[in-house]
């Protein structure tokens, strides 16, 4: 299942064996490993990128011919792209600092680099083969230059305490706004890679964590606490970049600046804090206090996006909007000022996913329809209407062309956004649509002219069916289904 990227290559982040920019999509490579075993992909399961790195999680088998065990499939993270800071893992780092193709990260090594100290606070214990190691990879993400992978126990102990079977995400890479949710880059000097710490009870309940997202400088969680009695509670809880507002009010948080009776958002949170809204008579309450449970999360640069569902009907939707409104961003219906929490909304149509880039945002309708607002400078709101052309503007529907040959209409099912562009999935078709930021031809089209209205990037029927689609920072990734592509 062979997957295609196309964009900003400086230190290697395609993956295309060189640090040459590509206009059009290309196949990506993955490194051969030493022992004479040939890597052969079967699924990209997640991709999360950095500035200048990108990590890929996949199943994978690899044959070696000298035996007779045949294939062994496996799931594992691989990285590529710039590791000066350290974001592809301390062990790869020893090697070279630019990987111009996906090189395995093994979990193993991840995990053998946390302090001893913090492997027996989570009761972390180290397998003496890779592959009977008790934990898995669940989810990825990237911050500028700092990586975090979610982990969970595979084969708890049956006599252990909850909280050893409680989820928890490995920090790796910059610190420079308190990413990895510790006070400051001299404390991780001794420890490579760390546990971002979460206050919950580890007596008593386990942590499960349902959605990991992460922008530039700021990250997000959906946390699940479940009690021994059975009880739930879903919270949301973010750190890092703090100072628009984008992780909303913060109680009791430890932040890198101080305040005076008025609230300021701190410049940064150290540590993860959870998220609170303002119900409908201005009263702080924590997301996880609602009666609405948080589906979906989305950040850009400077603001944050927190969907969520209704417990009793799961039709209706609410947002919560944080951060900077800079480029109108978050401009919706009862948008507080930054700093003063977020209100509740309502949203008139169902939305199955959220979305934001640098500084705009999108939500992706049931109906198929793309809702889009913020910042459009390099087109990235998709719109036909030439009045809102490098400007700012409020929220409206992105613009599909209807005079497309063979284009009768399109329902949208799936959508990515990256720094400044945007990939959106046909569902029945499986062609796939971008436009916005395209300096460094990351909408594969073969040239470098910025898109202001949807055009058709990858048509299934010429390349093959796309199965995912990802966006990075100037970046796109398309995973194509091997069978339609050979059919």
């Amino acid at each position: 299942m062979p997957l295609y990227s196309a964009g900003s290559n400086s230190h290697g982040q395609l993956a295309h064996q060189n640090q040459l920019d590509a206009h059009r999509f290309q196949p990506c490579q993955f490194t051969q490993n030493d022992s004479g075993q040939i890597i052969i992909v079967k699924d990209v399961h997640a991709l999360a990128f950095g500035a200048n790195h990108t990590l890929a999680l996949c199943s994978y088998t690899s044959t070696c011919s000298n035996t007779d065990k045949g294939e062994v499939w496996m799931v594992g993270l691989w990285g590529c792209g710039s590791n000066q800071r350290g974001q592809l893992g301390p062990l790869t780092r020893i090697e070279k600092e630019v990987m111009t193709s996906f090189v395995p990260i093994p979990l193993s090594g991840l995990l053998a680099c946390v302090s001893e100290q913090e492997r027996r606070q989570y009761g972390i214990q180290l397998a003496p083969h890779a592959q009977d190691s008790k934990y898995s990879i669940v989810s990825i993400a990237c911050a500028w230059q700092t990586s975090f992978v979610h982990v969970r126990p595979e084969r708890p102990d049956e006599n252990a305490a909850l909280g050893r079977t409680s989820d928890f995400i490995l920090a790796f890479g910059a610190n420079d706004w308190n990413e990895r949710g510790r006070p400051s880059p001299k404390i991780l000097e001794s420890s490579p890679i760390n546990i971002i710490p979460f206050n919950h009870n580890s007596k008593s309940s386990s942590l499960r964590i349902t959605s990991l997202v992460s922008g530039p400088r700021h990250v997000l969680a959906i946390v699940q606490e479940s009690s021994a009695s059975g009880t739930s509670t879903s919270r949301v809880l973010g750190w890092g970049a703090s100072r628009h507002g984008q992780v909303g009010p913060v109680v009791g948080a430890s932040s890198s600046s101080q305040g005076g009776n008025n609230f300021k958002p701190p410049t940064t949170l150290e540590r993860p804090c959870e998220l609170h809204f303002l119900d409908s008579e201005q009263e702080e309450r924590s997301i996880g206090s609602s009666s609405h449970r948080p589906v979906d999360l989305a950040v850009g640069r400077d603001h944050s996006i927190v969907l969520f569902q209704n417990r009793i009907d799961p039709s209706v939707r609410y947002v919560a909007l944080f951060g900077s409104n800079k480029q109108k961003q978050i401009q919706m219906r009862h948008t507080p000022q930054v700093g003063e929490g977020s209100t509740l909304v309502r949203l008139d149509k169902e939305v199955n996913q959220v979305c934001a880039s640098w500084t705009s945002s999108f939500f992706l309708h049931h109906d198929g329809t793309v809702h889009s607002f913020g910042s459009n400078t390099k087109g990235q709101l998709g719109r036909s209407d030439s009045t809102c052309e490098h400007t700012s503007t409020f929220s409206s529907y992105a613009t599909f062309p209807t005079s497309t040959p063979n284009v009768k209409g399109v329902r949208i099912t799936f959508l990515a956004t990256g720094s400044e562009h945007v990939l959106a999935q046909e569902g029945q078709t499986g062609d796939v649509w971008g436009w916005g930021w395209n300096e460094h031809g990351n909408l594969g089209l073969s040239h470098t002219e910025d898109v202001r209205v949807p055009e058709m990037v990858w048509s299934a029927k010429e390349k093959g069916r796309v199965r995912r689609i990802w966006c990075g920072n100037a970046t796109s990734f398309v995973l194509v289904s091997q069978e339609v592509l050979n059919g």
